[in-house]
């Protein structure tokens, strides 16, 4: 009799499982492994060398409390190479704290960016006596090391068709590196071959042997010419290194008239 009640089971309990749906298996697959819902804002860049802090919320979905005395902790998944806390600390609860089943609890990372720039993934997921467990945290996050803030620009707001002049643009390095023209920091044109005012989509670069320190400024004098025909045309320039833009750009609206 029990054999027989074994064999029918078999299949009712596979029409069970198909009729239940995929993402309701995978729920109560979660719920046995401690899954974390993790919720938080992280920032899409920061400044190379830049402490900053995140707050992420997690949520316990398990039947079993986390407590700080159970030595539950948010931490780095990749231990001391976290690009973001290389230290690899673990960031726990206070002492005392109980979070029960479906409550939450806002952990608060002490974060430094790395001193080269480059995009990193920082990986965090609760952990329990140094064990991972749950769905992990991963993000990506640019670090950037050269940023500008735009001075005074003196461009004329009309000129005559054909006409050449020089407009000057001033520069604040509010970054971490050195501008260098050894380093290739130059100032270009936004839309390249297509700036009207530059067709040949030149970049204006600093004398051999210039440096600018962070915090100080530089003053670039652009050579330009005026469209051949009447409009009002926009010019858009911002700061590279190498070909590569970086910081705000700064644009000009101009009147180009032609002479009758």
């Amino acid at each position: 009799m029990l054999k027989r009640l074994t064999q029918r089971s078999v299949p009712l309990l596979a029409a069970i499982v198909l009729a239940t749906p995929v993402s309701a298996q995978l729920n109560r697959f979660a719920q046995g492994f401690n899954s974390a819902m993790p919720e938080g804002t992280w920032p899409e860049a920061v400044m190379c060398g830049e402490p900053f802090t995140v707050d992420v919320t997690m949520t316990n979905p398990h039947r079993a409390p986390w407590t700080e005395a159970e030595f539950h902790k948010l931490g780095p998944l990749m231990g001391d190479k976290e690009p973001f806390r290389p230290d690899g600390l673990r960031v726990k609860m206070p002492d005392g704290t109980s979070v029960p089943y479906g409550g939450k609890h806002t952990f608060t990372l002490e974060l430094t960016a790395p001193e080269e720039a480059g995009t990193y993934e920082t990986q965090w997921s609760m952990m329990q006596k140094g064990e991972p467990y749950g769905i992990p945290i991963k993000k990506s996050i640019r670090v950037y090391c050269d940023h500008v803030e735009l001075g005074r620009a003196l461009f004329p707001e009309e000129v005559a068709c054909g006409e050449s002049f020089t407009a000057e643009v001033r520069m604040k390095n509010a970054g971490k590196s050195a501008w260098t023209e050894a380093r290739f920091y130059k100032l270009g044109p936004v839309m390249g071959e297509k700036e009207p005012f530059r067709p040949d989509g030149h970049k204006f670069k600093m004398p051999d042997g210039t440096e600018v320190v962070p915090g100080d400024k530089y003053v670039f004098e652009l050579e330009l010419t005026a469209p051949a025909t009447n409009g009002t045309y926009e010019t858009k320039w911002v700061m590279m290194q190498g070909g590569t833009p970086f910081g705000e750009e700064i644009s000009r609206t101009i009147q180009v008239k032609c002479k009758r």
